[in-house]
């Protein structure tokens, strides 16, 4: 589940509604500044104790910003599970030097739309983890990005945008169809006012084909 940027009090509100709802993951919005994105990861820690955090920068930092963000959390004793796209999609040597300078694994999002930008990543060893969007490279251009990822030994992870529950369960579809993802982070369609479906929670139904809808 995804907590935007939200000033602390209300992120750890946030947090804490997410893991009593029964959510274990938590991905915190960051980018803005360095400082108020720390006090807000520390706020969600607080709202959610147990939860293993994921921090999206959303191209928001420097390379010197994002090293010294990370040095910062290890004084306080917070670790991530992963750090998203921190410098500028077009920053791949950057996004480089930070996957060679911080502990946690460092995921392209923005920098990977296309297969032929996976094999650019892969290539300079700007990541640790290749984020896959629907949205961004459509299935076959998926399929493509996790048979490059694979060849490279690098994880994989997949994302969304503000799709419906439609599109949330064509992303499902090509994880289980599958199998090579380390990260999901499908959740786009609880941010949105209503959906087509109602909530489901934590999990997503695939107990079938299709994409878990049918005309009315």
């Amino acid at each position: 589940m995804t907590v935007p940027i939200l000033e602390p009090d209300q992120a750890q509100k946030r947090a804490a509604a997410a893991a009593a709802a029964g959510y274990d993951h938590l991905k915190v919005k960051a980018g803005t500044d360095p400082t108020a994105d720390l006090d807000r990861l520390l706020a969600v820690r607080a709202g959610a104790p147990d939860a293993a955090l994921k921090l999206d920068a959303n191209q928001g930092w420097t390379v010197p910003e994002t090293v010294q963000f990370v040095d910062r959390l290890q004084d306080r004793g917070l670790s991530l599970e992963l750090l998203e796209q921190p410098v500028d999609r077009d920053n791949v040597s950057g996004l480089a030097r930070v996957s060679k300078q911080v502990a946690p694994p460092v995921a392209a999002d923005e920098s990977l739309l296309t297969p032929a930008d996976a094999i650019g990543l892969v290539r300079a060893n700007a990541a640790d983890v290749l984020n896959v969007k629907l949205g961004k490279s459509g299935l076959v251009g998926a399929q493509s990005i996790v048979e490059i990822a694979q060849a490279a030994n690098l994880e994989l992870m997949i994302g969304c945008m503000l799709e419906s529950a439609v599109g949330i369960h064509a992303a499902a579809h090509v994880v289980a169809g599958t199998g090579a993802f380390s990260y999901i982070d499908l959740d786009g369609n609880r941010l949105l006012a209503a959906d087509v479906i109602e909530d489901t929670g934590p999990t997503i139904d695939i107990a079938g084909p299709g994409h878990g809808v049918e005309p009315s």
